[in-house]
């Protein structure tokens, strides 16, 4: 898992910056995303199928993806797990953003690739 940005949580609400490198013509360019998490009227409880908060670009109310609130397996710490996809990118981005166990209500956000399935043929 990689570190890729920080959000900042307001009374079940998230917002702030994840930065996703992307190719361009054989160039890394990074893409920085202001994010907010906004809470859904029905969302989804802990551990849920549903979404719990829906993701919009920062200063708009264009939906770039949806997020579910966690539990981690390994120490029981709340997590929020999310995605988000832009038409920039080939397949849509997989993140989870941790609680920064130094500063309340600031959380990490890392992303890890999907795990490749072996070609069973």
């Amino acid at each position: 898992m990689r570190n890729c940005g920080k959000l900042v949580k307001s009374n079940n609400y998230y917002h702030g910056e994840v930065t996703i490198a992307k190719t361009e013509k054989g160039a890394v360019i990074p893409l920085k995303i202001a994010l907010n998490a906004k809470p859904l009227a029905a969302g989804g409880i802990e551990n849920s199928d549903k979404p719990s908060h829906t993701i919009l670009l920062a200063g708009t109310d264009l939906e770039i993806g949806a997020a579910w609130t966690k539990t981690s397996k390994k120490d029981g710490t709340l997590f929020l797990s999310f995605s988000i996809d832009l038409p920039e990118f080939e397949a849509p981005i997989n993140l989870s953003a941790f609680e920064d166990k130094n500063a309340n209500d600031n959380y990490n956000v890392l992303w890890s690739r999907a795990k490749k399935v072996e070609n069973l043929d």
